[in-house]
């Protein structure tokens, strides 16, 4: 049975869609059909079905889906772990699933460096909108690990902070907030235009640090899908925003926007999660470390937006 007919039907029945799967996989929709017609032949039963545009799994299909979900993810560890004992970080391949924080913010340029040093390794680099589906990539697709803003609670996975981030409000160079070098809780409080990523972690922490007694400002928010999305409101004048100094960084050291400080600051860990029974890769301990190079905690200064604030 050809693993490549597997990975095309186990994205197909994650995606629910013969594109979104080809995406995934970077081949082409009609090779990610034929793939799966071809296991459809294999195993002489049919196993998606599709009306219109939907794709459903048929009762043979839910059948062998974790069955292919084990095989893959036992071919991936085999795999692995004979490249990391005999060819160390020269060849292999490493899958890294992550929240939209670190999956856009940091991940892509570490990765890139680690692909810069080595370059015969296989990345793969998968992001997601919600903690089932970094779980479902560890514990199901095989993923070596996922990055995540806040712990996973799961005892078959092992985690560690790498680095720590703060969040930040930004606004427009022009906005009355941009001359604040720092804000407090009553400040935001007082606010009625506020933009948030709709993300419940950043919620979170942001009403603990508001106080839960108080006035909250959530009657007034605006919420967008990602804090990339947040950025380019802000950058077209929506008003002020609370988002990662991480993901803010590049934009207002480019002058484009203005970050003011939280005061007191909240500071959340970026987390590392993988499988407790697989042993961490030389590729993975080498990103660790690219990850921590980059974005050292240590050095979390504040952002460098506009000097003549007062």
């Amino acid at each position: 049975m050809n693993t490549r007919y597997l990975s095309s039907f186990v994205e197909v029945a994650r995606h629910r869609s013969y594109t979104q799967a080809a995406r995934a996989l970077f081949l082409s929709q009609p090779t990610v059909y034929q793939h799966v017609r071809t296991l459809e032949k294999e195993l002489r039963a049919p196993l998606v079905a599709q009306i219109g545009k939907t794709v459903t799994l048929t009762p043979q299909g839910r059948l062998l889906l974790p069955y292919a979900n084990k095989i893959l993810k036992d071919v991936h560890y085999v795999t692995s772990s004979l490249i990391s004992e005999y060819d160390g970080l020269s060849a292999g391949s490493l899958r890294i699933a992550a929240g939209t924080t670190p999956g856009q913010s940091i991940l892509p340029r570490a990765l890139g460096m680690l692909r810069k040093q080595y370059p015969r390794i296989d990345l793969t680099l998968t992001v997601e909108n919600s903690w089932r589906q970094l779980e479902d990539s560890l514990m199901t697709l095989g993923y070596d690990a996922a990055f995540a803003s806040s712990a996973m609670i799961n005892p078959e996975l092992v985690q560690e902070r790498v680095i720590t981030d703060r969040l930040v409000l930004i606004a427009p160079n022009d906005h009355r907030l941009a001359r604040l070098r720092t804000i407090t809780p009553e400040q935001l409080l007082d606010l009625s235009d506020i933009t948030y990523a709709s993300t419940l972690p950043l919620h979170e922490a942001v009403d603990n640090w508001t106080g839960a007694s108080r006035r909250s400002p959530s009657s007034t928010r605006f919420e967008l899908g990602s804090q990339q999305a947040v950025l380019s409101a802000v950058t077209s004048g929506v008003g002020p925003a609370i988002v990662n100094a991480m993901v803010a960084e590049p934009i207002v050291t480019a002058g484009m926007l203005t970050a003011i400080e939280l005061d007191p600051p909240i500071r959340r860990a970026i987390q590392m999660v993988r499988p407790a029974n697989v042993p961490r890769s030389d590729a993975l301990e080498k990103l660790v470390a690219i990850v921590k190079s980059i974005h050292n905690p240590e050095s979390l200064g504040p952002l460098d937006g506009d000097s003549t604030r007062a």
